[in-house]
């Protein structure tokens, strides 16, 4: 079979460097920063051109092969971003150091065919036959010692901003044993750092993190890292690896894993029948189907590799049994592969990517049934977690497959990777169990999610799982709703949770967009629903999928079969989907009904009716308050003001924290409030009547005033209309207040121009014109003095 695969032309590569140079015949460097407390930091120097820059990366990765990286997020990103990068990645792999400008086109290892993914520099856009391409390195000097190392380089400044304008990214990561400094392959940036318990975790830059770093200024914040402990804790194999032993048809996709069977691995790697990375057990003389829907960069082959990747090296030092690079397919177009093992296949070899590294794991080829069964039982975690509760209630045990979980659905059995329960409690929720699992989507920008959910239901009681808009956030989620009616029947339906009232929990159709299937069943006592829907991240977006949040809820159902409000039955979930753990929080926004009352009396009173009464009183100075208007004009709206206030001081109340699906109305009531602020002090700054810029100062506060009455309206009929949803009589008596105010306004005004223009013409005139015995009549209507 390999000698029928494509050839891919002979890579010229470039000599290795030399042995790591003393630590004596390095630059010394005039600048560092901190990346990572004591893992990890960047020493530099800038040419007095200041068009090279001399740098070092220095970090304590681990006493095994590793690279370190340093750069740049692409212009325009909103804090750190790994996806356009452009970075210096160095490292060891074995006794030879390298450093290479890297681009970061998407999240995934590099395919040296075609350039795409955390690739160098050189092979960006570039077409077929990269692989060609030789990697220019950059100048290097080399230490390495124990979990120590450091790369000196030189490059171009170039693409990198002098002025640290882009955010500053960082990462360390583990290199593939099956690579060479020539070519290294970077795996996944996640490491088990020395002097540090737990196992692996990711090193790298928080996504958003606005990290600024002027290569074109003075800085120090470094210690000497070198010398701290070396009590390396070096990452552990994944134990009780699944074997998948009872099947002939088996169903590949990609996406992340917790711990590769034989680290370090990338992080992304082969799913097979829901289970990540498994052992697959294999009888010769049977056939066996493979339905590969891995994506197009993902072709599976059967090789002696432990590596893979067989298409970068023309497959030398392997031998293929079955597949190959064009072995590939998606969801919607999957590839089907049989394989029939015989005599010639040995007992032992690996399903990998032909592109990327050690995406999959081992293949056990067996001569008889009763050897694989015996074998794939040997380790199968159904045994050992026997006796424990079970989530379908009928007593086998819940976990199979090295931590997935099952649930039965109509006689049939769905594996799940993960699962967790939700306790009952005193808050009269029902307790219930939860289970997921993930996989690539059809769309690269998003995940594929299929969840189940199972409990004991009484009559015309729910629970629901909804996925939020904002985190913790009822409103503004979608939800899925697995209930049971007083007949029996149990449902699981998808809602939209629009507002706080019954009428906006608003039922999905059957076709809305991102909701793939949904299925409902009851089991004995126990309601079941299973989902499948896509959700707005992308498979290779380790660090969104590391921190996914849902809500739940339980509660009871009205004679419609809707959600009602659940009470105090309801929580947060905040889910690792990669590693497979989750916890439970009580971090949802509980609506304080009373707070929310409050803040809409103060703020429809205060800014809505008060403050305008204050604007209209300051236009009848000449009319009908010609000596109380000022009075008038500052009690209501000093009163007016500390109304205000208190709605603010309602309004958070009214969730307890900073966080609102209604951001806008937020920061408009926040900036009134500041503005109403500014207007008071400007009282106290108030020029005397004969001052030669109380004019100005006149204006100033006419236009901040009235500007900030009709923020203040605006936000009112925003509140009322899109937050509380009000009825009609409330805005409508409202709008009917906020008219007499505005009728009073115009008959006052009409009052005023009528009085002025029969005082002028009773004046007496003098040298050709009208004296006002005031001096400003005419004024009136162009000033608004106080």
């Amino acid at each position: 079979v390999a000698d029928e695969l494509p050839k891919v032309p002979e890579v010229s590569r470039p000599a290795p460097k030399s042995p790591p140079s003393p630590p004596s015949a390095q630059a010394p460097l005039e600048n560092c920063r901190v990346l990572r407390k004591e893992y990890l930091q960047v020493l530099w120097t800038l040419s007095n051109d200041q068009d090279i820059v001399t740098m070092a990366i220095e970090g304590r990765p681990g006493s095994g092969d590793a690279w370190m990286a340093f750069g740049y997020s692409p212009a325009d990103s909103f804090g750190a971003q790994m996806v356009g990068a452009r970075v210096v990645v160095a490292g060891y792999a074995g006794d030879e150091c390298f450093a290479y400008d890297y681009s970061l086109s998407n999240r995934e290892q590099c395919d040296f065919l075609n350039g795409m993914g955390v690739c160098p520099t050189a092979y960006s856009g570039n077409s077929a036959g990269v692989a060609e391409i030789p990697i220019p390195p950059l100048q290097i000097e080399c230490q390495r010692s124990g979990s120590y190392m450091r790369v000196l380089f030189e490059r171009p400044v170039e693409t990198w901003p002098l002025d640290g304008g882009d955010s500053a990214v960082w990462a360390m990561g583990p290199v593939s044993p099956g690579s060479d400094a020539s070519r290294p392959v970077v795996l996944y940036h996640s490491l088990a750092l020395p002097g540090k318990d737990g196992g692996a975790e990711p090193v790298n830059t928080p996504t958003g993190e606005n990290l600024v770093v002027a290569l074109d200024e003075t800085q120090n914040s470094c210690s000497d890292i070198s010398a701290l402990s070396d009590d390396v804790e070096n990452q552990e194999a994944a134990s009780n690896v699944p074997v998948l032993y009872d099947t002939t048809d088996f169903v590949v996709t990609s996406g992340p894993y917790d711990v590769h069977p034989d680290p370090p691995g990338w992080g992304l790697g082969y799913i097979v029948n829901d289970v990540a990375l498994p052992v697959i057990n294999m009888v010769r003389g049977q056939t066996y189907t493979f339905s590969i829907q891995a994506g197009p960069t993902h072709p599976l082959y059967f090789t002696t590799s432990p590596f893979g990747a067989g298409e970068l090296s023309d497959f030398e030092n392997e031998v293929v049994y079955a597949g190959g690079i064009e072995s590939f397919g998606t969801e919607a177009e999957p590839y089907v592969l049989a394989v029939t093992p015989d005599d010639t296949w040995p007992d032992l070899l690996y399903y990998q990517c032909a592109v990327h590294q050690k995406l999959g794991w081992q293949a056990k080829i067996y001569d008889t049934q009763e050897e694989s069964d015996k074998a794939g039982m040997a380790v199968d975690p159904k045994a050992a977690f026997a006796g424990l509760p079970t989530m379908d209630g009928e007593g086998e045990g819940a976990f199979v497959q090295a931590g997935a979980c099952e649930m039965t659905l109509d006689g049939a059995t769905i594996a799940f990777q993960s699962c967790a329960t939700i306790p009952g409690g005193n808050t009269g929720n029902t307790e219930f169990n939860y289970a997921w699992s993930v996989s690539a989507g059809a769309d690269p920008s998003f995940t594929r999610l299929s969840m189940g959910i199972n409990a004991t239901l009484p009559d015309d009681a729910y629970v629901a799982i909804a996925i939020p808009e904002y985190p913790n956030t009822m409103v503004g989620s979608d939800a899925l709703v697995l209930s049971r009616e007083t007949s029996g029947v149990v449902q699981l339906l998808p809602y939209y949770l629009g507002g706080q009232t019954q009428s906006a929990v608003i039922q999905h159709p059957d076709d809305y967009p991102g909701i793939i299937e949904t299925s409902s069943s009851l089991d004995g006592d126990t309601a079941v629903g299973t989902f499948t829907v896509q959700i707005p991240v992308s498979f290779t977006d380790t660090v969104a999928l590391e921190s996914y949040n849902f809500i739940w809820a339980s509660g009871r159902i009205n004679s419609q079969g809707a959600p009602t409000y659940h009470g105090l039955g309801k929580g947060g979930i905040d889910a690792n989907l990669i590693s497979g753990t989750s916890a439970s929080n009580t971090n949802t926004q509980t609506i304080n009904w009373s707070a929310r009352k409050a803040h809409m009396w103060l703020m429809a009173i205060g800014w809505g009716l008060l403050v305008p009464c204050g604007v209209v009183s300051v236009r009848a100075k000449k009319s009908a308050l010609p000596h109380a208007w000022f009075k008038v004009h500052r009690a209501a709206m000093t009163l007016g003001y500390l109304c205000g206030v208190g709605g603010i001081i309602a309004g958070f109340l009214v969730r307890g924290t900073w966080e609102t699906p209604y951001s806008a109305h937020r920061d408009l009531g926040i900036t009134i409030t500041v503005l109403g602020f500014v207007q008071l002090l400007s009282i106290v700054a108030r020029p005397a009547p004969d001052s030669r810029v109380r004019p100005i100062w006149v204006s100033w506060h006419r236009v901040i005033g009235v500007s900030t009455v009709c923020l203040a309206i605006a936000n009112v009929y925003y509140g009322m209309f899109y937050v509380a949803q009000v009825a009609t009589w409330a805005w409508g008596l409202y709008s009917a207040c906020l008219a007499a105010i505005v009728a009073v306004a115009v008959a006052n005004e009409m009052w005023a121009v009528r009085h002025a223009t029969t005082t002028i013409q009773h004046q007496p005139k003098t040298d050709g014109h009208v004296v006002d015995a005031d001096d400003d009549i005419g004024k009136t209507f162009i000033n608004v003095e106080i």
